[in-house]
């Protein structure tokens, strides 16, 4: 009974990385499209060789499991009030791309000399890391994408078969840290 009960977290576990995965792909394609029809060039998005923008992923599924959707909240927010609800999960959409920004921006800047984005253009902006004209655009658009699209791709990646999960999950986790590692020795 303990190793199925063992196996069924090891599936959950491999369906939210493969979620995280599918997020991240979403995420480069988003600021692929996004750099495009600003600049008018294709230019690569993120750090990463693989087609993966990762602080999309994590940082809507730090959302997720903080305060849920705005349909099905969890945590503080399942409680509250519809109206402060709202205000608290926007808040979070606000902090939490705020937050991963500053950090790995900060992080890849001091411990590698690379720039991965820079906002010093942008007003009220804090060393480049961070702008709030940037955050308030991920919050509007983190509620967006939690609210009508998220749900169904949760649902989709949560119904593959255990067998292809558990492979696929291995397999984008070794080519993602191979090429997390290729990226680092690059710099």
């Amino acid at each position: 009974m303990e190793k199925l009960r063992y196996s069924a977290k090891a599936e959950k576990a491999c369906k939210y990385f493969l979620l995280t995965a599918l997020l991240s792909f979403l995420g480069w394609v988003f600021e692929v499209i996004y750099v495009y029809l600003y600049a008018g060039r294709y230019k690569d998005a993120g750090f990463m060789s693989l087609p993966f923008c990762p602080i999309y992923g994590c940082t809507l599924l730090a959302v997720y499991f903080v305060g849920g959707t705005p349909d099905e909240p969890r945590g503080v927010f399942k409680n509250l009030p519809n109206f402060l609800r709202w205000i608290g999960y926007w808040a979070l959409a606000f902090l939490a791309p705020t937050i991963a920004e500053l950090f790995i921006g900060f992080a890849f800047d001091k411990a590698f000399g690379l720039r991965l984005w820079n906002y010093q253009g942008q007003r009220y902006n804090y060393n480049g890391y961070v702008a709030l004209f940037v955050s308030l655009q991920w919050s509007a658009l983190i509620v967006l994408v939690m609210k009508y699209i998220f749900p169904y791709l949760k649902r989709a990646v949560f119904s593959f078969p255990k067998k292809q999960t558990i492979p696929l999950t291995v397999f984008l986790f070794i080519i993602g840290i191979a090429d997390v590692a290729y990226n680092l020795i690059k710099v």
